[in-house]
């Protein structure tokens, strides 16, 4: 009988999984080439833009700002008819407590009637508005006479005045995510929860009878960026300054003069070269890759405890690696040990995923307001098997310092610019991701408390969708004060909630143990 043997059968797979990227490969250099005439016979395009906006300001006196190309694009989850895939949520645990009144009192001086002492205009008019097409392009609506606060403003408090427990408001956060914004409604609500009760972090300590509150935003990402969203937390309802908040920047922006002439000199090629890599992502088989068709359209929200920053500090100094690499070998090894339990890696052929991180772009004087100017880099994670955490550890490490010096962000930025400036119905037939199939979206600590009236918040966390297209799983980590804490939404289609809780276990005892290596480093 004739057999074949493990070995014949891995080389198989091989030459397959090379035929395949080659032919894409090839394929990505000639999309570069479709792209560049697609680009030049959009010019009459971006032109009519230009000048629907002009015309917009005689002639449409109920419309606000034109949406800026990132903006449009996320606003195409508004109109899908399905379960959104862009909502962003942000829980702030608070020591003290507000009046249902007091509450709204704030939201209203300084949110929606917040104004600029220099311009004398509204800081945050989207609050007031909804996205709506005209001419084909998106625009803000005002809603005029329609707009009532009380229709954004939820309270959350069981009857005879108990408790809230964490459990509760988790799952308030999952509901939310998944929940669609009401038409022609400003696409923000805040959920406030006067009677709130820490049930399962340790982290935090709540004295008996000590009184605390919660507040959960839920806010489309089609109104603004994190950078925009932490802005109107901090600097709008808390009335403190972001000025010393440190923002990754990619590492191309800090050359010297002779750099960047090789760098310009050199750019056609290289975006030439990853072009046609990314696109070769097209056909590649993921685990967690979920398109349309497999989806239940329900995302799962589940997040770890806090843990101390130190931990994370101290890893990074004993084996001279960054902080974000700690943090992605980290997730590489929950990632592996999640493909292992389903028996997934061979069946895929998977040696990495391509895991997207949102950058934020600097230098914008509207900071304040409500806007989206980001753009996305990419990293390779391995989820493969290392001899030992350390060997994963530097191995993350060399793979980030690589895509430092990529040309994606810069890619990312101009594809989002000639997408999202285009007819919005060509958005939509071509703005969905099908490359990536996991996410990270990491926020460095802030350099202030957050404060909101007379309460102090004391844990600061977040969740997002996992935006259109196939992405199965996403990551989220916000450090705030001295802790730090991992967070995953997840297609349930892909995981249930306790393989997502068995992921962020992993991830947890991996850096424990890094921790443990680092110690005897130091010490020995």
């Amino acid at each position: 009988m004739f057999t074949v043997s493990k070995t014949n059968f891995s080389d198989v797979l091989d030459l397959k999984w090379k035929l395949r990227s080659t032919i894409a490969i090839i394929c990505g250099a000639l999309c570069c080439v479709v792209f560049s005439i697609f680009v030049a016979l959009s010019i009459p395009i971006y032109l009519s833009r230009f000048v629907i906006a002009l015309l917009a300001k005689f002639l449409r006196p109920d419309f606000g700002e034109m949406l800026n190309s990132l903006s449009t694009i996320f606003s195409k989850d508004l109109f899908s008819g399905k379960s959104p895939r862009c909502n962003v949520i942000v829980r702030i645990i608070l020591k003290g407590r507000l009046t249902p009144e007091q509450f709204k009192a704030l939201v209203l001086e300084r949110w929606i009637n917040a104004v600029d002492n220099e311009s004398g205009k509204l800081i945050y008019p989207e609050l007031r508005q909804y996205a709506c097409h005209w001419l084909g392009f998106m625009f803000w609506k005002h809603t005029g006479d329609k707009f009532d606060l009380d229709h954004h403003i939820r309270y959350h408090e069981n009857l005879a005045g108990t408790v809230v427990p964490t459990e509760q408001v988790d799952e308030l956060i999952e509901q939310l995510i998944n929940k669609p914004f009401k038409p022609e409604t400003s696409p923000w609500e805040l959920h406030y929860v006067a009677n709130y009760e820490n049930t399962d972090d340790k982290q935090l300590g709540q004295a008996k009878n000590e009184p605390m509150c919660a507040i959960v935003f839920k806010i489309h990402h089609s109104l603004g960026d994190g950078y925009s969203i932490l802005s109107a937390i901090v600097e709008g309802l808390g009335g403190q300054s972001l000025d010393e908040l440190k923002l990754p920047l990619p590492q191309s922006l800090k050359k010297t003069w002779s750099e960047w002439f090789f760098y310009v000199l050199t750019l056609p090629f290289s975006a030439l070269c990853e072009f046609s890599a990314i696109f070769a992502m097209n056909f590649q088989e993921c685990a967690w890759k979920v398109p349309d068709d497999r989806k239940t359209w329900w995302q799962l929200y589940r997040r770890s405890e806090s843990i101390p920053i130190e931990c994370i500090k101290d890893i990074k100094n004993a084996f001279g690696v960054s902080f974000t690499s700690v943090l992605l070998s980290a997730i590489s090894s929950g990632i592996h040990q999640e493909l292992k339990d389903r028996k997934k890696m061979l069946k895929c052929h998977q040696t990495s995923m391509q895991c997207s991180c949102a950058i934020p772009l600097l230098g914008d004087k509207r900071r304040r307001q409500f806007t989206n100017r980001v753009t996305t880099a990419l990293i390779e994670i391995p989820t493969v098997g290392y001899p030992d955490p350390v060997s994963r550890l530097r191995a993350c490490h060399a793979l980030l310092e690589t895509s430092r010096n990529s040309v994606i962000p810069y890619l990312a930025r101009f594809y989002g610019i000639v997408l999202g400036c285009h007819l919005t119905s060509v958005c939509k037939l071509i703005g969905k991701n099908k490359m990536v199939s996991t996410g990270l979206s990491n926020f460095p600590s802030l350099p202030v408390k957050v404060g909101v009236g007379n309460t102090k918040a004391v844990a600061v966390d977040f969740a997002c969708g996992t935006l259109e297209g196939d992405v199965g799983a996403g990551f989220m980590v916000l450090s705030y004060g001295d802790h730090i804490r991992f967070a995953v939404t997840a297609e349930k289609a892909l995981m249930s909630r306790e393989q997502i809780d068995n992921l962020l276990n992993y991830v947890l005892t991996e850096i424990s143990i890094l921790h443990g290596k680092s110690i005897v480093r130091k010490l020995g």
